[in-house]
């Protein structure tokens, strides 16, 4: 008999996280475990889940780190054969989702995933709304969709997948590097995700976490590390993108004619077309008043694409430099960049690497090289990083 994790990483949330975990304890479906990671709360959050007892649920507290970090925390505790993220605010369908969810894999051996469209709820759990996702995912038309969509994920980020997928694709993917979860990006290729009935109840209200300022950081740094692992493994071909603003751009993928141009695997990007995407995208993301740190993150990724091949002005990066970062960041760890750079103290290396001019990095060893790459993947630049010795400058 399978059994289902259900992954809940939780902040502050008491105002709905006894409806979500009764959601749980209504299903007529009892072989699961619910492993909640308590992401430092300041609330009533502890207190009402320590009201539950239940041997199935599994309790984690750690000082805030954010989402990703308290999956990672929680990815350590599963047993189950299936996992599924489940947030704290939101709510399950009925009470026959986890049955449900074991007769599509029961039915479907070959299955990766499965995914569903969403029911949208207010504040009150009142029922406003369907929010559709696609009825098929198709490798390279879903991949386009990504693209042309600027790093969105399609489907969403509430996973169902069998535990080997988790640990190869969601954990490195989605939990690790804050990307889209089912993309092979070496292999520019999806899972084999099958779509069921709504099973997620998804509560919109003002004080959602993505309406934040760290929120829309958050959401914009991992859509342009998404693109970032696109065009680092891929590249476009056939004519150039026809659009010239955002109108134009809504238009085309409204009509969906991504689906005429080709993104085939390379070494290579796509340098026009690369522009274009990232100038139109700049400009959505200063009328939908993002941060100031997505909009001088954006404009270093134009900068970098630009100056491609490029390589007439240095940044000499010493090791002394390298040694006196405080913190690596990865992609699970935005929330906790955000809030070091708003207090100053991410560390001079990642300042300079955002603000100084220069088209290439040379660094002194293989060992700095893959730092500096490191952050260079966290802000999703192009630069060239290159090992010479000083005393050979």
């Amino acid at each position: 008999m399978r059994k289902i994790s259900v992954l809940m990483p939780t902040y502050n949330d008491a105002q709905y996280i006894t409806k979500s975990l009764h959601s749980i304890f209504e299903q007529n479906y009892n072989n699961w475990e619910l492993i909640i990671v308590n992401d430092g709360s300041t609330d009533e959050t502890e207190r009402l889940i320590k009201s539950f007892d239940d041997n199935r649920i599994k309790y984690i507290y750690q000082e805030n780190s954010g989402q990703l970090n308290a999956l990672l925390t929680g990815s350590k505790y599963i047993e189950g054969d299936i996992v599924l993220l489940f947030h704290s605010d939101d709510e399950l369908a009925n009470n026959r989702v986890f049955s449900n969810i074991i007769h599509s894999f029961d039915s479907h051996k070959e299955m990766d995933g499965l995914y569903a469209d969403y029911l949208i709820i207010d504040k009150n759990g009142n029922q406003t709304g369907i929010l559709k996702v696609p009825d098929q995912i198709h490798q390279t038309e879903i991949i386009k969709k990504v693209f042309y969509h600027k790093g969105d994920n399609t489907v969403g980020d509430t996973f169902i997948v069998k535990r080997d997928v988790f640990n190869n694709y969601v954990l490195p993917n989605y939990i690790y590097d804050n990307t889209i979860y089912y993309i092979n990006y070496k292999e520019f290729k999806t899972l084999n995700l099958m779509k069921i009935e709504p099973w997620y109840k998804y509560r919109v209200f003002d004080e959602n976490y993505i309406h934040s300022e760290v929120g829309k950081f958050e959401v914009s740094n991992g859509c342009f590390r998404t693109i970032y692992k696109l065009l680092s493994n891929n590249y476009c071909s056939g004519p150039l993108l026809p659009f010239s603003n955002l109108f134009v751009l809504k238009v085309f993928r409204k009509l969906k004619l991504y689906r005429l141009f080709s993104i085939k695997k390379g070494t290579s990007i796509h340098v026009d077309l690369a522009r274009k995407v990232y100038s139109l995208w700049r400009n959505e993301l200063i009328s939908k008043q993002f941060p100031d740190l997505s909009i001088k993150q954006i404009n270093k990724i134009l900068h970098s694409i630009n100056r491609i091949g490029k390589h007439s002005k240095p940044l000499y990066i010493d090791k002394k430099e390298i040694e006196s970062i405080p913190y690596l960041f990865h992609g699970k760890d935005v929330r906790r960049f955000y809030q070091a750079y708003q207090a100053g103290e991410m560390g001079n290396l990642y300042q300079l690497i955002l603000d100084s001019e220069y088209d290439h990095i040379i660094v002194e060893s293989e060992e700095d090289k893959e730092i500096v790459q490191a952050i260079l993947k966290f802000y999703s630049l192009f630069y060239d990083v290159i090992v010479e010795r000083r005393s050979d400058v």
